[in-house]
């Protein structure tokens, strides 16, 4: 009883370091983040319990995934042309196989959920404690604190921002998307729990860290998440309070924030870019110049794709960012897309708070301005986005069960 109590909280302390192990590997396996084979091993350790105990499995993500494999094998079959097999090829589908998988698993019997929530809150302050360490010495002394670290055998896959001319400070993380989406679940999972300790401090400490790492979906994300929350508060009239007393503040602010981030030098002329990104919208490779590739689609191809890690190949290149829903019409249409949309209402219809379609809307952002589709950062929204909802249920039942 104690070993599988144990291997519960091990793996919900691993799963809350997610977005930052994504950024290491084993020196023998530098392919390989170490994230993704904690992954297989928690696939693994599913499908055992699955076999074992007879838990009920959630089958849609692997029916989804299946069936864009299926679209794939119709488009190579329809133009083989773009038929060659590629490493990046293999690679993906295995992420897709994992994503399905993990995601199947009924969360609440294989990991200590409340530990988990812990751990990622706690992760979250940590992490934000380095991120304001970073910009008081990036921007203060022009002294660039690095964000990920060798540890012998163990070393880092993702880029060091330290080294780069333009400094963006990403605290342990890959980069700042990556400690901003890690942070912005931490402070919905903290809107939603009562029970903690000094959470209002804590929700001030990372709201900081979310406009120090300048990532632009991550602020308006979270300008988005506390109206949610002001709206569905109960102490509406608190709420209406604090906005008014805040409301001339926040405006003079507006009105003079060009001045204001001029004087606060390289921090302000980076969070500027940050903030005024959306309307620079057709020409940024993760919003609209992704999406100039769907152009290149004709025929049946718009509905079947190209066929999963053949984008490259199709679009006659090496090497292109894509985000993630241009890349998903690109590899399976829209037929593909229509796939996806499909699994997403499902999602939606299990959502039971506002903080859970929080976390979906995150999720659907991540994926048409960035790559979080069926990569880490998407599987960690998702774990937690159901992760809450069987919490919520599970609570519902606590309640009726007393009563």
């Amino acid at each position: 009883m104690n070993s599988s109590i144990n291997l519960k909280k091990v793996f919900a302390f691993l799963l809350s370091l997610s977005l930052i192990l994504c950024a290491y590997a084993f020196s023998f396996l530098q392919n390989i983040s170490l994230m993704y084979l904690i992954l297989s091993g928690y696939a693994l350790f599913g499908i055992f319990t699955a076999l074992t105990k007879h838990i009920k499995i959630d089958f849609r993500p692997i029916i989804l995934i299946f069936l864009l494999i299926l679209l794939s094998l119709i488009s190579l079959i329809l133009f083989p042309n773009y038929a060659i097999l590629q490493k990046n090829a293999i690679i993906y589908l295995l992420k897709l196989m994992l994503w399905g998988i993990v995601l199947s698993f009924p969360f609440g019997q294989m990991i200590d959920l409340n530990y988990f929530f812990k751990c990622v809150i706690k992760v979250a302050a940590i992490a934000t404690i380095y991120i304001i360490i970073q910009s008081v010495f990036g921007f203060l002394f022009s002294y660039k604190l690095p964000n990920v670290f060798n540890f012998h055998f163990i070393i880092h896959i993702a880029e060091d921002l330290s080294e780069l001319n333009t400094y963006r400070p990403a605290s342990f993380f890959g980069e700042p998307a990556y400690y901003s989406t890690h942070v912005i679940c931490a402070i919905a999972l903290l809107l939603r729990d009562n029970t903690i300790k000094n959470k209002r401090n804590i929700i001030i400490l990372l709201t900081l860290g979310i406009l120090l790492s300048t990532s632009t979906s991550a602020i308006y994300m979270l300008i988005f998440l506390y109206m949610l929350y002001f709206i569905n508060i109960k102490k509406t009239k608190k709420a209406i309070l604090f906005i008014l007393i805040f409301l001339p503040i926040i405006s003079v602010i507006i009105l003079n924030l060009n001045t204001i981030l001029e004087g606060l030098g390289n921090f302000g002329k980076i969070f500027d870019d940050a903030i005024t990104k959306p309307t620079h919208f057709s020409s940024i490779a993760r919003l609209g110049k992704s999406y100039n590739y769907l152009g290149n689609l004709t025929g049946m191809q718009k509905y079947f794709g190209c066929g999963i890690g053949n984008e490259y190949t199709f679009l006659g290149v090496t090497s292109v960012y894509i985000n993630s829903m241009a890349r998903l019409i690109i590899q399976s249409g829209y037929i593909g897309v229509i796939l996806f949309g499909a699994f997403l209402i499902q999602v939606f219809k299990e959502c039971k708070s506002y903080i859970e379609y929080f976390l979906l809307i995150l999720y659907i952002t991540k994926c048409v301005s960035g790559g979080a589709m069926f990569s880490i950062p998407g599987i960690f929204i998702l774990l937690i986005l159901k992760m809450s909802n069987f919490n919520s249920i599970n609570k519902k039942v606590e309640v009726n069960e007393h009563d």
